[in-house]
């Protein structure tokens, strides 16, 4: 059975932040098999960010959660150019993924899943869909999702 586990971000998320704290989660607990599944702005003026992600069985959540906000929190207020020169070191999977959380703040009214198709439809749900399984072929090097509209309408 797998489970989920939610990163809420009641403020405006940095999406470099996150990317990057959700990437070394993954790294440091191989063994929880951490996947993003959905991203959706949330709170009264859309400003707030929930991120939910699979996880194995046994993973411990709590730890989980609270190792993706020290990382988070730390990093959130380190000088511009000390986070720069973190975030240079990482790879392009950073990138991408960046490029994914900030479509998700950027866009009026966008929701991103993760969709696995094994022969139903999708249900219908408000939003638009990313399927995080391919987005790694449409997103540029500048950190935009080329090809997709949000909606616009809220």
């Amino acid at each position: 059975m797998i489970e989920t586990l939610n990163f809420y971000h009641a403020e405006k998320a940095d999406p470099r932040i996150v990317a990057y704290s959700f990437q070394k989660l993954q790294e440091e607990h191989p063994e929880a098999e951490l996947e993003i599944i959905s991203m959706e702005k949330r709170g009264k003026n859309r400003q707030g960010l929930l991120v939910k992600a699979d996880t194995a069985p046994e993973a411990e959540h709590s730890e989980l959660h609270a190792k993706y906000f020290d990382t988070y929190d730390r990093l959130k207020v380190l000088p511009a150019s000390e986070l720069e020169l973190l975030l240079a070191e990482k790879d392009r999977q950073i990138k991408r993924l960046e490029a994914w959380v900030d479509s998700v703040i950027q866009s009026p009214n966008i929701y991103a899943e993760n969709y696995h198709n094994q022969g139903g439809t999708m249900s219908e749900t408000s939003g638009d869909k990313i399927n995080a399984k391919e987005i790694h072929g449409v997103v540029g090097d500048v950190g935009e999702i080329h090809g997709l509209a949000g909606s616009g309408k809220g």
